[in-house]
């Protein structure tokens, strides 16, 4: 309820000053999940008319919201589209203060809730797990982090998740080779290097040389 409105200040900001790559369609304003596949499918049916080379490369960041580092993976794509430190500092406070789990039919177990622990940190109650002990199940697995992850579903994790996707967008169009070609609405010929839906891209190229530089700046 409080970083809700922050939030949708901030991607009003970004939106107004066209900040936010249009590689990516995930949350943004004027898209959907129907914008990547639509677009694919012209560059596909681009390709079969004019009897084109096309070539994709579907990547998925494997456990993408339990994964996302709080510096690299939140704190520094936030600075990078000018969000001021302070309200940083209030995401890390909230992200701290909510460490949760979840039970269900397979994990975590009705055990597992006796793991955790909260401690006082810059006034702040921190729930997070006890460390590890000869006495814990050998499969213990509990829990968010506030280390690990945005949470999924949540108005600051689809945020956080588009600056964090906006390193990859940038560096994908400074260094792309042989964008694949689709008809635009003009009927011009427009070339783009691909999409992104929050934390799965499809990389579109014409020629051998963009797929190997597309995997080589994803590795980077």
């Amino acid at each position: 309820a409080r970083l809700g409105p922050q939030f949708r200040i901030l991607e009003d900001t970004w939106e107004e000053h066209a900040m936010l790559d249009k590689f990516q369609s995930g949350g943004c304003k004027g898209t959907s999940c129907d914008t990547p596949v639509m677009l694919v499918t012209m560059k596909l049916e681009y390709a079969y008319i004019y009897k084109k080379f096309i070539a994709m490369i579907f990547q998925d960041q494997s456990k993408a919201f339990e994964t996302l580092r709080r510096f690299l993976g939140q704190e520094m794509p936030l600075r990078r589209l000018a969000v001021p430190e302070n309200l940083i500092h209030l995401i890390d406070a909230f992200n701290a203060g909510s460490w949760f789990m979840v039970s269900t039919a397979w994990r975590p177990r009705e055990a597992d809730w006796d793991l955790i622990q909260g401690r006082i940190q810059a006034g702040i109650n921190i729930f997070s797990p006890r460390p590890l002990s000869n006495t814990d199940p050998a499969d213990r697995q509990i829990g968010y982090h506030d280390e690990h992850g945005t949470t999924q579903g949540s108005a600051g994790g689809t945020t956080a998740y588009k600056a964090q996707y906006m390193w990859f967008a940038s560096a994908q169009r400074r260094h792309q080779i042989d964008p694949a070609p689709y008809t635009g609405l003009r009927g011009q010929e427009v070339r783009s290097i691909g999409h992104g839906y929050i934390d799965d891209v499809a990389m579109t190229v014409a020629s051998l040389n963009g797929i190997k530089q597309g995997l080589k700046v994803s590795r980077d």
